[in-house]
């Protein structure tokens, strides 16, 4: 099978774990494998806004000679430190020491917080060093298979459901605008975004910006598509909420602005609400017809 190495750029850098049950581990028991690490103390990782963070408190095993419970342990440990971004998991360990670990996930998370968990969970399993590689499969609440991944020690590559490699995320650095500490002004950032094939980048600016918290955190992409040079940007109708101490014009504007700077060929955005017929913005900005970079509204650097 051909591979084509995906090198993740993310730097190693909790929330109390609400009561879950998890399902059996899995029917195979290993054989009880010594883990050679120092006193048995391992860091735990999580994902922390746009980066992997390595948690300050380190974990003690309380099983090193017993690898089936190694794993558990630190799988515990996960769903608390990433703050439940996975709910629950099976694992089961093969023969030669390969883990497939099956965890469920939101159906509808962002291609760039799938890599951040993935990076997290991965970077704390592989301490244990009798690990050799980990197929990881998330599956929604439903049982629906949403992806499946194998990630070895020296290089990370996915796979897709038909066993062909791809070069699923390759990142680029973009611009956006985020809204200022006085939530009437936006200040430009570069940060880097990971899409995925067929993904639009139009879809991965708004995630990050509800993922900062600049729109509705709640917001939703339905659609993009491109005319001439104008985009039009389908959101759902939680983008009318409201974001606490942002005016209006920062919150569309911050949409507008980002989206405009990602190609020279797009001069304007139009904004369309899911279930609205409003041309008004909470009756502050008209959405009638597409907006234009707002620079007047842009911290100076």
């Amino acid at each position: 099978m051909k591979k084509m190495k995906v090198l993740l750029l993310l730097l190693a850098l909790s929330t109390a774990l609400s009561a879950c049950t998890f399902p059996g581990i899995g029917s195979e028991e290993k054989k009880q494998d010594k883990i050679e690490n120092e006193n048995g103390e391992l860091n735990i990782y999580h994902p922390e806004g746009l980066r992997v963070a390595r948690r300050e408190q380190t974990y003690r095993l309380r099983t090193p000679d017993n690898l089936t419970q190694s794993v558990e342990e630190l799988l515990t440990e996960l769903v608390t430190a990433c703050d439940n971004q996975f709910t629950s998991y099976t694992y089961m360990l093969g023969e030669d020491n390969n883990l497939a670990l099956t965890i469920v996930v939101q159906a509808d998370a962002s291609a760039e917080s799938r890599v951040l968990l993935a990076a997290a969970i991965t970077e704390t399993l592989f301490q244990l060093p009798e690990i050799e590689t980990i197929s990881l499969t998330r599956t929604s609440e439903l049982g629906e298979k949403l992806s499946e991944e194998v990630f070895t020690r020296s290089s990370v590559y996915y796979y897709d459901s038909d066993g062909d490699a791809y070069d699923r995320y390759n990142p680029r650095t973009v611009r956006v605008y985020e809204a200022g500490a006085d939530g009437a002004t936006l200040v430009e950032k570069s940060v880097r975004i990971y899409p995925t094939p067929g993904e639009s980048m139009e879809k991965l600016v708004i995630d990050h910006l509800a993922a900062s918290g600049t729109i509705p955190r709640s917001t939703r992409v339905f659609s993009v598509s491109v005319s001439r040079d104008c985009c039009s940007i389908k959101l759902s109708d939680s983008f009318l909420d409201d974001v606490s101490g942002h005016t209006p014009e920062t919150v569309i504007y911050a949409v507008v602005n980002s989206v405009c700077s990602l190609s020279e060929d797009i001069t304007s955005v139009r904004i369309l609400i899911d279930g609205s017929e409003s041309e008004t913005f909470h009756d502050t900005v008209s959405i009638s017809s597409p907006l234009v970079f707002n620079s007047a509204i842009v911290q100076e650097p």
